[in-house]
């Protein structure tokens, strides 16, 4: 039996919970989905439901085109727990990190009153003119 022992530098092992701390939201920011991939998500999927797809189609449809990795992920969930049986809005609460409160209660408020299609294109209209915004801060 061969036993090794190692001296190990423990100098900032104090630093270890704070430096996973940093990795986790480097981790965040790498995977965080685009404002614009939102904003394209919202319209395009304002218009196909206003033409008469169901949300499901619609958004498996829009998850098979989607380039970034993470949101096509999310889009894929969202699709199958709609296929499940929840509305929208609760399949797009599922995820918090993608969808803020806004976005979810908007989507609730159109499942409710039944004007989802109303709802989906002002929503729409909202995150264009927040990207705008944005888009004319940074080159500003």
């Amino acid at each position: 039996v061969v036993i090794s022992l190692k001296e190990t530098d423990t100098t900032f092992d104090f630093l270890g919970p704070f430096l996973d701390e940093i990795n986790l939201s480097i981790e965040r920011l790498k995977n965080r989905v685009p404002l614009s991939s939102i904003v394209f998500f919202t319209r395009q999927l304002a218009t196909m439901f206003s033409a008469g797809l169901t949300l499901e189609r619609a958004i498996h449809g829009l998850g098979a085109e989607e380039k970034h990795r993470k949101f096509k992920k999310v889009l894929n969930e969202v699709s199958s727990s709609i296929r499940k049986g929840l509305n929208l809005s609760e399949s797009l609460a599922r995820h918090p990190g993608v969808f803020n409160t806004l976005f979810v209660s908007m989507t609730k408020a159109g499942d409710v009153s039944g004007n989802l299609n109303e709802i989906l294109d002002q929503l729409a209209s909202y995150l264009e003119n927040l990207d705008d915004t944005r888009r004319k801060v940074k080159s500003a």
